[in-house]
């Protein structure tokens, strides 16, 4: 039987893409949408752009969205297998359903609203195939404001954490899976950071890949959903406090908590009520707050490393803002050319 040029083309195209699957891990991208369409416009293309890893399945969660996201979706992109929620239920229970349902190695969880640079993806792939200590590796989230500035920090690649941002954050779905992933009481903010630190005080590794560059910050101007943000950020940063600090660190967290809630309040204060609520309805929760803290038992060794990354935690963001402002100075002066900043 004779072998078509063209058939004999499409056995080895496939025969290279199976070798390609299985020499490469595979990746399960989850992009979480809410009145996303906006934002996809703009993040999908990008998406597909710059990310070129050859074992990777895309997946979109829609929270009942009501502006066209999934019809934009499934008319361009009709590869994406897309689960539709029958109400918004956030972040957290939204994540933990689907998960349970893939069979990738890894999982990356997106925010619609990211811009992204070549590689970021292999990037992050390679940081967890390094070492099996780290469960979680984060792509560096740079504002969008810079996105047109090229970006080399002059720290190292790679560094550890005590948390990472969820706007681009790769898991190990095993150990996800197993600690039951996210806090379902977490509707949106601070379920990264509360994932982050009951890793770190078992004593695994969460890391930053600075290599892995994507730009994050939405462009809409959609203010239908600002109460809640507001309501959710100040819940959620005291529960987070009040669940893993311990003693005199305990004291100083929520101190500098209160701080936070008043210069969010200083700084927009048609939401004070919404920030003010917040923060206090961790009175009413004390008792289920009580039952977390003795469920998360760790050793005094685990818990002084973990507080050794929170401070040093805050010296970065001190580093960062340093950097960027720098970075703003002189790319004016060098019309958006900089490489890096010393």
């Amino acid at each position: 039987m004779k072998v078509s040029l063209k058939q004999s083309k499409g056995k080895m195209d496939k025969m290279l893409d199976l070798h390609r699957r299985k020499t490469y891990p595979s990746v399960a991208v989850i992009i979480l949408i809410y009145n996303s369409k906006h934002e996809l416009m703009f993040s999908m293309d990008s998406f597909i752009k710059h990310t070129h890893y050859p074992n990777v399945h895309i997946y979109a969660i829609d929270n009942a969205s009501e502006d066209g996201s999934v019809d934009y979706l499934s008319h361009l992109y009709p590869r994406i297998h897309i689960y539709q929620m029958k109400k918004n239920i956030g972040f957290s229970k939204a994540y933990n359903s689907i998960v349970k349902q893939l069979n990738e190695k890894y999982v990356i969880f997106l925010n619609p609203d990211l811009v992204f640079t070549d590689g970021w993806l292999t990037e992050l792939v390679k940081t967890m195939e390094s070492d099996p200590m780290i469960m979680i590796a984060g792509a560096w989230p740079v504002w969008r404001k810079y996105k047109d500035t090229k970006i080399k920090p002059y720290w190292n690649s790679i560094e550890d954490n005590s948390a990472v941002c969820g706007a681009a954050m790769m898991v190990r779905k095993d150990k996800f899976l197993e600690i039951n992933g996210f806090e379902e009481e977490y509707f949106l903010y601070s379920e990264d950071v509360d994932l982050s630190y009951r890793l770190n005080l078992m004593g695994y590794r969460i890391v930053y890949n600075y290599n892995a560059v994507v730009f994050h910050g939405k462009e809409s101007d959609d203010k239908s959903f600002e109460r809640r943000i507001c309501y959710e950020i100040q819940k959620n940063r005291i529960n987070v406090v009040l669940k893993y600090f311990r003693g005199i660190h305990l004291f100083t967290e929520l101190i500098r908590s209160i701080y936070l809630l008043c210069r969010d309040i200083y700084r927009n204060p048609r939401y004070w009520n919404d920030y003010l609520t917040g923060a206090l309805s961790n009175l009413k929760k004390i008792q289920p707050i009580i039952k977390k803290r003795k469920k998360y038992s760790f050793s005094q060794e685990s818990y002084d490393r973990f507080y050794e990354l929170v401070k040093h935690d805050r010296l970065k963001d001190l580093r960062h803002k340093k950097f960027f402002k720098q970075l703003e100075i002189f790319s004016s002066r060098t019309n958006g050319s900089l490489l890096s900043v010393n």
